[in-house]
């Protein structure tokens, strides 16, 4: 499974480049503000020229591929518009500034019925470059929409791997392995204070136990002193099972273990 901070990067590259390839667009429809873009904004230039070096056509063809499976998977309410934009108004009986698509640009088709030629370059160029900023507006609704639901997929994917490690510690259980299952479920416990802690920005000390995460939660505000004690205990029951020189843990301790960790795990939230 690839990781949420892996399609995040992703998304950002697939946003910048459309960036990118909106100003190799400009560029190319309006040749007489090269140089003023060249010096009013050098840094946007220079990011054009590294994503974008060669021309609009290039590049653009893969961008729109991808652009097209994010927002299948993310806004696809908006993927009828995003395709609109690229392929013109369909059922068209004419070309004109309002039914142009990217891909009319594509092909250089130019708008024929305002007469010049001149004239009719620039029209179409000028109706490419509108449709591009709209799918880059497009994309970047998509990659709001993916920020503003980081939490609940984080939560989501930190639920499933702690119910998994829970799992495993029960079956542990019921096939005799006390203390495995006793540190698997400790462990599972630890990982989720730990990730409590960071969401709240709370500094911790380095490598913290589940007694050292509990007390930083308790001080945040974040924990009451009746799970705090109950925390503390289920900490107790851990270390019982990871050290030999304890006594040997009970099924009793280990029912008390995983119960609590399940318990806690949903009493105390990121």
């Amino acid at each position: 499974m690839r990781s949420v901070k892996s399609h995040e990067r992703d998304l950002g590259k697939l946003l910048q480049l459309g960036e990118a390839l909106y100003d190799r667009l400009v560029f190319e429809a309006y040749p007489f503000r090269r140089r003023g873009f060249r010096k009013r904004e050098p840094e946007r230039h220079k990011r054009m020229q590294d994503l974008v070096p060669i021309n609009f056509s290039n590049s653009y063809q893969l961008w729109y591929s991808e652009a097209q499976v994010l927002i299948n998977q993310l806004l696809p309410s908006r993927l009828g518009d995003f395709n609109r934009y690229y392929g013109g108004e369909s059922k068209r009986k004419h070309i004109d500034p309002t039914t142009y698509g990217i891909r009319d640009y594509l092909q250089n088709t130019s708008i024929g019925e305002y007469g010049i030629y001149e004239v009719a370059m620039k029209r179409h160029k000028i109706a490419a470059v509108d449709s591009m900023r709209q799918q880059v507006l497009i994309v970047k609704s998509a990659a709001k929409r993916f920020n503003s639901q980081l939490f609940d997929i984080r939560t989501l994917l930190h639920a499933d791997l702690l119910g998994g490690q829970l799992d495993a510690a029960k079956e542990l259980a019921r096939s005799g392995y006390l203390r495995a299952a006793g540190v698997l479920a400790g462990f599972s416990l630890e990982a989720h204070l730990k990730d409590v802690a960071r969401s709240r920005n709370i500094k911790l000390k380095s490598k913290p136990n589940i007694a050292d995460l509990s007390n930083a939660l308790y001080s945040a505000g974040l924990m009451g002193a009746e799970v705090l004690s109950k925390t503390q205990y289920l900490s107790s029951l851990r270390n019982k099972c990871a050290h030999d020189k304890e006594a040997d843990p009970t099924k009793d301790d280990l029912r008390d273990l995983i119960a609590g960790v399940e318990r806690a795990i949903k009493n105390v939230s990121t």
